[in-house]
């Protein structure tokens, strides 16, 4: 009897619309720009938020405000590390100071000839989102545009994500770069971003502090550059499923997951956000 009372009260717990168990927590989200204040519980304790996206889509810019907005409702300053090139924090800085959108138009890496995805509509419009919030800095992570072909990339995003820590020792920083570089450890691609964060001497931090959320989705459209006939073409292409089983694990259309192996925003289909020079 005292086996089958002990089985009976193993947790399986519904709080509202969040799901947990032992190691495992799902918290659905209505509204990808703001979100529920479960999952800043989940991750207060992290210095240091990276998230990774496959370039071109609305949905992922759109997650990375919402965790901006939801940082900021629960009284953090916040960092806000994005792709853009080191030489265009002056005319993000002029856009934060004046309002004037023509700053983020106008910026060089508005204008690339290789339009990745990174400069997208949607990219602007997260930027446009935070002028006059307060308690917020948009920090350029990527290298400066001479050096976009550098092996050394992910070393010198790192440094600058962990130089905007170090001077602003109270903030907090969220990223939004691409699904390679948020990783903590060697991949394919070699060391990412996340991995030098890690061993960077000047911040001192730690995998206790740093949480590490791919966006992920099922199906759906975005606009990046893929390989065809030995170069890249940059243009709108369909997306298969990223997510694996979660797909079809919760019924949810958007939902944060947090396991013991993953932690991924899912949002079921996602669309093109076109460059904003085109």
């Amino acid at each position: 009897m005292k086996r089958k009372l002990y089985l009976m009260l193993l947790p399986v717990i519904f709080i509202t619309n969040t799901f947990f168990t032992y190691n495992e927590s799902c918290i659905e989200i209505k509204d990808r720009q703001n979100l529920p204040n479960d999952i800043f519980k989940l991750l207060k304790k992290d210095r240091a938020i990276l998230l990774g996206e496959v370039h071109g889509s609305n949905e992922a810019a759109e997650f990375a405000e919402g965790m901006a907005n939801l940082w900021l409702a629960s009284g953090e300053k916040v960092l806000l590390g994005l792709e853009i090139n080191q030489d265009n924090q002056d005319s993000v800085d002029r856009f934060m100071q004046t309002g004037n959108f023509k700053f983020i138009k106008n910026m060089p890496f508005s204008h690339r000839e290789f339009q990745d995805g990174r400069s997208s509509t949607a990219m602007a419009n997260l930027i446009k989102s935070f002028y006059q919030k307060g308690k917020i800095k948009i920090v350029c992570l990527a290298v400066p545009s001479s050096l976009t072909a550098s092996r050394k990339r992910d070393s010198i995003m790192a440094a600058n994500a962990s130089k905007a820590l170090s001077e602003n020792p109270d903030w907090k920083l969220i990223t939004l770069t691409g699904n390679v570089h948020n990783k903590l450890e060697l991949g394919g691609f070699g060391f990412p971003m996340g991995y030098w964060m890690l061993n960077n001497e000047a911040v001192k931090l730690n995998k206790e502090q740093v949480a590490s959320i791919d966006i992920v989705f099922e199906t759906g459209k975005c606009w990046n550059c893929q390989g065809h006939n030995g170069t890249s073409v940059c243009k709108e292409y369909p997306q298969g499923n990223l997510s694996g089983d979660l797909a079809h694990k919760y019924l949810f259309d958007n939902f944060f997951i947090d396991t013991e192996r993953e932690k991924a925003f899912f949002t079921r289909e996602i669309s093109t956000s076109f460059p904003l020079h085109q």
